[in-house]
């Protein structure tokens, strides 16, 4: 054949195997090497112990195909409860010294489920609620190693109104408003602290943070030893996660999401206490990152000022929800859920706590069912929460809570008790995002 006709179609060849390359696919194979066997790689997935119950969740192109995700049904399992604490927003959790795990959640319901069809019977919302996991039962939790630290109004008579719900945690100062629990850190002298944001009930706009300190007994018990109103006055919580570094300082981190704008911010506490100095991390007029004793605003929930808006530690106009910082060799990850409650979960690096964050990738993401009796289908995802307490291997876990279709699915029905209340996941071999 005339060399001169072979020439326009490998040009045409050439041009459809680079238009058709992009994350997901093998790079393409040079001409020259083209009359050789390409090399294949196998990626093996990761060796797991059965006693982890752990189930592979199928990869259609979501995510890598080096990346593995698994449910956690050890851990779903543990939470699903039949009295007490049922179900609720968990929004994150605390190591404490000894082993222990303080677990945080916001609506909760606490009352009864039918253990054989999981409907949720009778019960009460709660707005706040914290759940305490025994000491070294991290890897092989059983029912009676989570325990509520709510206090009940009556446990003895089932028959009776009231049997095993609960009292709110803490109340605000002012009877329009409600307290929901952020996130939780424990002192040198073993008090923990914990933030609420506090909201008005009629529009569930934040006004302020609250701090509370608390002593927990040998016995599990929790004592409420202060409850300082308004620490912090501002509309942008500064809530949604928190590291505590090597250098001495408690990072902070939050998502403020308006029409069309959204950002993520950091924050600093002067000390691991949470009551030192807070600094807030802002970029000047000239780009420059700097610490300001003055916090960005957000004006009547509706407008970011201008600090806020050009402070966002993601670049390139990224975003996200629940945003949530974890440190490992010289990177520090940030993990958070797309915008608006997506299934995608995203993670970010950078060399410091505060950022920028670059270099994105899609992590995993959530089916989009979830594995209980009755329906299997969900109204929104509304938080992803990452533990890394729980972390056996290096393997990121991550909680998620999924609203039921209507708010009346919540009770009575089969798996009505299943809404509303954490699902966990593994997933490993992530840190090869990077490779």
């Amino acid at each position: 054949m005339n060399n001169e006709l072979l020439k326009p179609l490998a040009w045409i060849l050439g041009l459809g195997l680079f238009a058709s390359c992009n994350d997901y696919d093998s790079a393409a194979i040079g001409y020259d090497d083209a009359q050789d066997d390409p090399i294949h790689v196998t990626v093996e997935e990761p060796a797991v112990d059965a006693a982890w119950q752990l189930a592979p969740v199928m990869n259609v192109g979501q995510h890598s195909d080096n990346v593995f995700l698994y449910r956690d049904e050890l851990y779903n399992a543990l939470f699903s409860r039949t009295l007490g604490w049922n179900g609720g927003d968990v929004v994150s959790s605390a190591p404490l010294a000894g082993g222990q795990l303080l677990w945080l959640a916001r609506d909760s319901y606490f009352g009864v489920v039918d253990a054989d069809t999981r409907a949720r019977l009778s019960g009460a919302t709660v707005r706040s609620s914290m759940l305490l996991q025994r000491a070294g039962s991290l890897t092989s939790p059983v029912a009676a190693d989570l325990r509520e630290l709510n206090a009940f109004i009556q446990t003895s008579d089932p028959s009776a109104d009231d049997y095993y719900q609960a009292e709110p945690l803490a109340s605000p100062v002012s009877t329009k408003s409600y307290l929901v629990p952020a996130l939780a850190s424990q002192r040198a002298d073993g008090k923990v602290q914990v933030l609420y944001g506090c909201y008005k009930s009629s529009n569930s706009r934040r006004e302020s943070t609250y701090l509370a300190t608390y002593a927990i007994g040998a016995d599990g018990t929790l004592t409420e030893e202060s409850l300082q109103p308004d620490m912090l006055t501002n509309m942008i919580g500064y809530d949604s996660s928190l590291l505590r570094d090597d250098d001495g300082h408690n990072y902070l981190y939050c998502t403020y999401l308006l029409t069309g704008i959204s950002g993520v911010l950091v924050a600093r506490t002067a000390t691991y206490d949470l009551a030192s100095t807070w600094e807030y991390c802002v970029r000047n007029t000239d780009g420059d990152i700097v610490w300001s004793t003055t916090a960005p605003t957000v004006a009547s929930g509706i407008t970011a000022d201008e600090v806020a808006m050009r402070s966002s530690m993601l670049v390139d106009n990224g975003a996200c929800q629940h945003p949530q910082v974890l440190k490992l060799g010289n990177y520090y990850y940030l993990v958070g859920q797309s915008y608006s409650n997506g299934q995608d979960v995203l993670i970010w690096r950078s060399t410091t706590p505060y950022g920028p964050f670059t270099d994105v990738k899609t992590l995993c993401v959530i089916p989009s069912r979830i594995e209980k009796k009755g329906p299997q289908t969900y109204n929104a995802l509304t938080r992803v929460t990452l533990l890394p307490a729980l972390s056996r291997q290096g393997e990121l876990v991550l909680a998620t809570s999924q609203t039921a279709p209507a708010t009346a699915d919540n009770f009575t029905y089969p798996g009505s008790a299943d809404y509303v209340r954490p699902y966990f996941y593994r997933v490993f071999n992530w840190e090869s995002l990077w490779d």
